[in-house]
């Protein structure tokens, strides 16, 4: 009996975090795919610099204006890889700067911004906003994010993790 009382512990335990871990999962699935969707006006911005991202990657930050103010955004990826090139080999985008995953071939001493050669200040990209909230955007393509599913994957992980140790618990120990 005690042993059945500790696999209906381990499996309130792993279902209460999994439970909340999906929940926060569709929280924010949601409340960003709702923020997306309410970006159907489209502009033409222009980029006007870069902002560190990390693996010595800058995001090309655009500029928009709408209704005479002006507001700004990234092109955001969902994973960037960045592999280590020679000492003479220049920096380079190595997939579809446009596509979620950017790949960058880089040297991690000598190496400049590779997107700044292929999105050079100056170049002009679609930016979608929202046209009642126009700092609400998202610039060239729709963003995917990794981070909802990861808490969604998770949570259902754990679920079936109570279930699992319930069972091994109620059964092995009877």
């Amino acid at each position: 009996m005690e042993n059945e009382s500790i696999g209906l512990l381990m499996l309130g335990i792993f279902w209460g975090i999994g439970f909340l871990l999906l929940v926060i999962g569709l929280i924010v699935k949601s409340s960003k795919e709702n923020m997306l969707d309410r970006c159907t006006k489209k502009t033409t911005g222009e980029v006007v610099g870069f902002s560190a991202y990390g693996k010595g990657i800058y995001l090309p930050i655009v500029q928009y204006e709408v209704r005479g103010s002006s507001y700004k955004g990234k092109l955001i990826y969902r994973w960037t890889v960045s592999r280590s090139s020679t000492l003479t080999k220049n920096s380079e985008v190595t997939s579809d700067i446009f596509g979620h995953t950017l790949s960058v071939k880089r040297n991690s001493i000598l190496s400049t911004n590779p997107i700044a050669s292929v999105l050079p200040i100056g170049t002009a990209l679609d930016v979608y906003y929202n046209a009642a909230k126009p700092q609400e955007n998202y610039i060239q393509r729709r963003p995917k994010s990794l981070v909802p599913d990861i808490f969604i994957w998770t949570g259902i992980i754990f679920i079936v993790l109570g279930i699992l140790f319930y069972y091994l618990f109620s059964q092995i120990f009877t």
